[in-house]
């Protein structure tokens, strides 16, 4: 019987990290996120956003899901991350970002390794993601709706 791998959360594999936001379940005023997408892009981390079809966020994530069913985002983006990780072996890293307990509790699991981390978009972010991202919040890739702002000061 071989040994499970370490945990080696210090370096991403271009490649092989991915980064899975539940744009419905994050306590921002927008998810509004191009400066996020572009140093994914440049760093070879995959970005899932997800979003059910009749929420706002729907116009900015990378999948939109049809069903209203009031779980389908988090069913989604289990399967997706089963996928990734069995697609990407021990190598993958996957980042859940969320305010409800998916990410957490996915990341307690110990399913991969220790390699499927959470983070909240007011938590710090474990490492390797504050190295990869170059920052120690995700709360910092995402910009305020002018729009918004503008309606709530009227």
């Amino acid at each position: 019987m071989t040994p499970s791998p370490k945990r080696d959360l210090e370096t991403l594999q271009p490649g092989a990290a991915a980064i899975f936001i539940d744009l419905d379940n994050v306590d921002l005023e927008t998810v509004e996120y191009p400066l996020l997408s572009n140093v994914c892009s440049q760093q070879g981390i995959e970005l899932h956003a997800y979003a059910q079809k009749d929420r706002p966020a729907a116009n900015t994530a990378t999948h939109t899901i049809k069903s209203n069913e009031r779980e389908a985002v988090q069913v989604q983006m289990i399967w997706d991350i089963a996928t990734y990780c069995s697609k990407h072996d021990s190598a993958a890293h996957v980042l859940i970002v969320t305010d409800d307990h998916l990410g957490k509790t996915l990341a307690s699991l110990d399913l991969a390794s220790n390699k499927v981390t959470w983070a909240s978009i007011e938590r710090e972010l474990p490492q390797p993601w504050r190295k990869a991202l170059s920052t120690t919040s995700i709360k910092d890739f995402f910009q305020p709706d002018e729009r918004r702002r503008a309606r709530s000061r009227s």
